[in-house]
C-alpha cells in the first residue's frame, strides 16, 4: 500500500487520513447519539466548523505557492476565526435591527443571523492583524486564503440545507420540483439557491487554486476571488425571496448587491493594477536586453 497519494496536487498520507477519517467518524456517531438522546445539536455550526477546518488543512498546503511557512495558516485561524464570527453576526444585526427586541438578543447567535460578507470582512482584519505581528506579506497571505475561503463558503452553504433556509423563490412547476433544482420546506418547493452557490463556489475553488499554482503574481488570486464570488452572489441574491434578503435601510436594494458591486468593481481595478504593472515591467526587463 502507498504512503502517500495526490489528488489535484494536494498531499494525502495514508495513515493520517484513515485516523482522521476514523475520529471523524466516531465524533458524528456520539453527535448523532447527543442530538437524538440528549439535546439538539446545532449542525449549522457543526458544518461551519467543519469547513473552517477543512480550509485550514488546505491552507497548509497551498502555503508554499507563495512562499509562506506552512505552520503559518494555524496562526492565522486563530485570528480570522473570532473575528469572521463577531463580523458575520455584526454585519447581520445592522441590518436587520428590527429583529431584535433587546440588546442581549443580540448575543442569541445559535438562533440564527449570521452574513458571509460580515465574515468575510471580519476574517481579512483578522488575517491583516496577524499577517503585520508575523510580519508576512499581506497581500500573499490573501492569496493563500482565497481558495480556502470559498470552499468553506461552499461547505457551510450545507448549514442553510439543515435549517431549510435561504432558498429562493417558488417552482410551482412539478417538472422541476426535485432536489438540487428546488428544495422542499413545508410542503412546497423553493429554489435551492444554497446548493446553487455550493457548487458556484467549488467550482471557484479549483479556478483559484489553479490560478496560485500557476502565477506568481501577488494579488492575483484575492482579486480574482473579489470578482468571482462578487458575481456569484450578485445574481443568486436576486433568486432569494424578500425573507432571506438584509436591504440597504431606507431602500428596497438587497445590501449584499450592492457589497457584491463593490467588491467585483474592487476585484477588477485591483487585478487590472497587477497585470498592467506586469505588462509595465516585462516591458522594462525586455528594453534593457537590447
Amino acid at each position: 500500500m502507498k504512503k502517500e497519494f495526490s489528488v489535484f496536487g494536494f498531499k494525502f498520507k495514508v495513515d493520517k487520513l484513515l485516523t482522521t477519517l476514523a475520529i471523524a467518524a466516531g465524533l458524528l456517531i456520539i453527535l448523532l447519539l447527543v442530538d437524538m438522546y440528549l439535546t439538539d445539536i446545532s449542525w449549522y455550526g457543526v458544518i461551519i466548523g467543519t469547513g473552517f477546518v477543512i480550509a485550514l488543512w488546505l491552507a497548509t498546503q497551498l502555503a508554499k505557492e507563495r512562499d509562506l511557512p506552512s505552520e503559518l495558516p494555524y496562526d492565522l485561524i486563530l485570528w480570522i476565526f473570532p473575528f469572521a464570527i463577531v463580523f458575520a453576526r455584526l454585519y447581520y444585526v445592522l441590518f436587520s435591527l428590527d429583529e431584535f427586541t433587546n440588546f442581549w438578543d443580540v448575543f442569541k447567535v445559535w438562533e440564527g443571523g449570521m452574513a458571509i460578507y460580515g465574515g468575510i470582512i471580519g476574517g481579512v482584519i483578522g488575517l491583516v492583524i496577524c499577517a503585520l505581528i508575523k510580519k508576512k506579506n499581506i497581500v500573499s497571505c490573501m492569496d493563500m486564503a482565497a481558495p480556502c475561503l470559498i470552499i468553506a463558503q461552499a461547505i457551510g452553504r450545507w448549514g442553510n440545507f439543515i435549517n431549510k433556509e435561504v432558498y429562493g423563490f417558488q417552482v410551482t412547476s412539478k417538472a422541476w420540483q426535485w432536489f438540487p433544482f428546488a428544495v422542499e420546506v413545508g410542503g412546497k418547493y423553493y429554489l435551492a439557491t444554497f446548493f446553487y452557490e455550493s457548487i458556484l463556489n467549488l467550482a471557484g475553488f479549483f479556478i483559484l487554486t489553479i490560478i496560485l499554482r500557476k502565477s506568481k503574481l501577488k494579488g492575483i488570486v484575492a482579486s480574482s476571488y473579489l470578482i468571482y464570488y462578487g458575481v456569484v452572489r450578485f445574481f443568486l441574491e436576486g433568486l432569494r425571496i424578500p425573507k432571506y434578503i438584509l436591504y440597504i435601510p431606507g431602500t428596497t436594494f438587497p445590501v449584499s448587491q450592492a457589497v457584491s458591486l463593490a467588491i467585483i468593481l474592487g476585484g477588477v481595478v485591483w487585478l487590472s493594477i497587477i497585470l498592467i504593472r506586469h505588462r509595465v515591467k516585462q516591458n522594462n526587463e525586455k528594453g534593457k536586453t537590447i
